[in-house]
């Protein structure tokens, strides 16, 4: 059964909708909105996840570096399943802000949702505008996903999307590695992190006012962070691999630990 209810119930609480259950809805936005006090709803099409969410609302969560590992619980969690997409219109409808972490491919399918989202909320209520973190690895992500969204709507409510929709470009601040099989087995939901949690986004995206979240950081400047990240993050990780491969290693922190590699990258 998804988890649907009436839009009034869900003006009770502050409440955060995510596309996207996976490793970085999970592990990085959901963290987000639990530590700034909101209720999550997830919206994903894995039935399994969708039925463990609703029925134990809440996850665990670790954080791990070299001083060890510090377990949290994620709790206020909720799901709706993506292929009911009229529960997760209801949803998104009522949102006080929402945020994407589906992948490129995906994006075409949660684009109707949103689009009817857009329809409910600014045809039938007297609601504030609506914001969404668009966190892919895609460059355009505004523009491209604005007008998939468009391409579901009237005329008409193409200018309501335009005035009182916005959607925010961000750079995601941190590492969330594969679990081993061992780890999926013990719990499906768990999700394992680094500590390091920055959300740099594109303050021009937003429309009306910028929420307050825990480790958002809204700049006029996005653009410098997605540069910082790719040659700072990204491309210290390709030259510790290519050096690290090249000298006979196979993951990353095998690699890093050799002082010649660690000396050259550094």
């Amino acid at each position: 059964m998804s988890y649907v209810r009436r839009y009034e119930e869900y003006t009770v609480n502050k409440r955060a909708v995510h596309f996207g259950a996976g490793s970085i809805g999970r592990g990085f936005l959901g963290q987000i909105y639990c530590e700034s006090g909101y209720e999550t709803i997830f919206i994903d099409v894995e039935r399994s996840v969708v039925d463990a969410l609703n029925e134990r609302n809440a996850y665990p969560l670790y954080e791990v570096s070299d001083a060890g590992t510090r377990k949290l619980f994620m709790e206020r969690m909720h799901a709706v399943d993506g292929n009911d997409m009229e529960a997760a219109a209801v949803a998104l409808a009522a949102s006080d802000i929402a945020s994407t972490a589906v992948g490129l491919r995906a994006l075409p399918h949660i684009a109707p949702i949103i689009a009817t989202a857009v329809e409910k909320r600014f045809r039938r209520y007297d609601a504030p505008p609506m914001n969404i973190i668009i966190c892919e690895n895609i460059k355009g992500g505004e523009r491209y996903l604005r007008s998939l969204v468009a391409s579901h709507l009237s005329k008409t409510d193409q200018v309501l999307l335009e005035k009182y929709v916005g959607f925010v470009e961000a750079s995601i601040g941190r590492m969330v590695p594969v679990m081993t099989e061992e780890q999926r087995a013990e719990d499906p939901l768990s999700v394992y992190v680094e500590p390091y949690c920055e959300l740099p986004v594109d303050a021009h995206g937003f429309r009306g006012v910028i929420p307050e979240l825990v480790h958002l950081q809204p700049t006029t400047h996005f653009e410098a962070y997605v540069e910082r990240k790719l040659f700072v993050h990204n491309l210290t990780h390709a030259a510790t691999a290519y050096v690290g491969y090249h000298r006979g290693y196979r993951y990353i922190y095998e690699a890093i630990r050799d002082p010649e590699v660690h000396a050259l990258v550094e």
